[in-house]
């Protein structure tokens, strides 16, 4: 069994997000608690929604790309892939196909499963770079199944 996502899912998955949430969720909290009369710049309306609204849009945001990702291992039987609370064995027969996609220094794999597992029906991982392409040298037969 070898880990092919990249040591930074741990930070990208738990710390990133939990820090966004605890600080701006306490400075939306305090914007709308604070009383008009002491409160200065965090007591106009217009600020309070804005503040708001940034929140609402980086938790949105944070849900729907980085709490998707997955710390993922695998050999050449299985796909093994954990939310850092629950570890699922995929077979490889279940695999549909690998897709991967190049945000700047980034690679993000998607692992497309033929049915869906307690993950979904869709691994999402952020790939190191080295583990990746040293997995894919042992292993040629699953190098055929990704798309670029």
């Amino acid at each position: 069994m070898q880990q092919v996502s990249s040591n930074l899912t741990l930070v990208f998955k738990l710390f990133f997000p939990i820090f966004w949430v605890v600080f701006f969720g306490l400075l939306t909290l305090s914007a709308w608690v604070v009383s008009p009369e002491s409160g200065g710049a965090l007591a106009r309306w217009d600020i309070r929604l804005v503040i708001s609204a940034v929140f609402l849009s980086g938790v949105g945001l944070l849900y729907f790309s980085l709490w998707k990702l997955k710390r993922v291992e695998m050999d050449a039987d299985f796909v093994f892939a954990t939310d850092y609370f629950r570890t699922v064995r995929n077979p490889w027969s279940n695999v549909a196909k690998l897709s991967k996609q190049q945000y700047f220094f980034f690679s993000i794999i998607h692992i497309h499963l033929h049915t869906p597992g307690f993950f979904g029906k869709r691994i999402v991982f952020l790939a190191s770079r080295s583990r990746w392409r040293l997995f894919l040298e042992a292993n040629p037969g699953i190098a055929a199944r990704v798309e670029a």
